[in-house]
């Protein structure tokens, strides 16, 4: 067994992104991103390190995690940090997704949420029971009641003919596609809780593997998609309605 931190502990930070043909949408902003989170900790990032085997993925569609931890530690030698660049195919989209809404909740206003780390046991284990009970994720609700992300996802609702997400003062993943969708006046940030959810008229998750997906059920709600698939449509050149 591996005695680093990483696998003690889940000591890591890491970047996920579709590579096509050695393109990367918002390739920048990952890499900036990663090097903002390892510099809150206090981690060094070789970005040029990263650029350098990123470019050297063999051309194909992929899926690249770059990632950084803490290898050695408390119960072994040898401490420090690592990259690691590695991918594997992307497989393709399956369809609209159906979301779980656990009866688990997260603490409010949590500040680690805000990276993407190897730290998050209790996120994986709502996925894992929402992917046994059949659904595709699991919504993410802290316990005001007020609805975070999907558990691999950020997460847009159409509420009164608005497409709203929630803020990031409620400490969640800054998004890359999340942002860009903002940017562009898509949405607009603004809270939504557990009970609002009986009344959303539709429902997209958004990140930087699959794009934008509709969300065609909600628990036991079924929704309709067509408001969903018309609102992906209006960008299909960034959020891959058409990839």
């Amino acid at each position: 067994m591996e005695r680093d931190d990483y696998a003690l502990y889940g000591e890591s930070l890491f970047e996920t992104m579709r590579l096509q043909h050695g393109t990367a949408w918002l390739l920048h902003e990952h890499l900036d991103r990663l090097a903002r989170s390892c510099s809150d900790f206090g981690w060094p990032f070789d970005v040029r390190e990263a650029w350098h085997r990123i470019a050297a993925i063999p051309q194909g569609d992929w899926v690249v995690r770059v990632s950084v931890y803490r290898k050695g530690g408390r119960w072994s030698g040898d401490p420090g940090v690592a990259l690691d660049v590695s991918h594997r195919p992307f497989a393709g989209h399956s369809g609209p997704l159906s979301l779980a809404l656990p009866h688990d909740r997260v603490a409010a206003c949590d500040p680690m949420r805000r990276y993407k780390c190897g730290s998050r046991m209790h996120i994986q284990a709502m996925w894992r029971h929402a992917q046994g009970e059949g659904f595709d994720d699991a919504l993410i609700v802290d316990h005001d009641g007020l609805v975070l992300e999907a558990s691999t996802a950020n997460v847009f609702f159409l509420c009164a003919g608005t497409w709203v997400t929630p803020p990031l003062a409620l400490s969640l993943l800054p998004g890359l596609v999340r942002a860009w969708v903002l940017d562009h006046g898509l949405a607009v940030e603004g809270e939504v809780t557990v009970e609002a959810l009986s009344r959303v008229e539709a429902c997209v998750v958004t990140n930087a593997v699959q794009g934008a997906r509709a969300v065609r059920r909600i628990s036991t709600r079924e929704l309709d998609m067509t408001s969903s698939l018309d609102w992906i449509a209006k960008h299909p050149e960034k959020l891959w309605q058409k990839v």
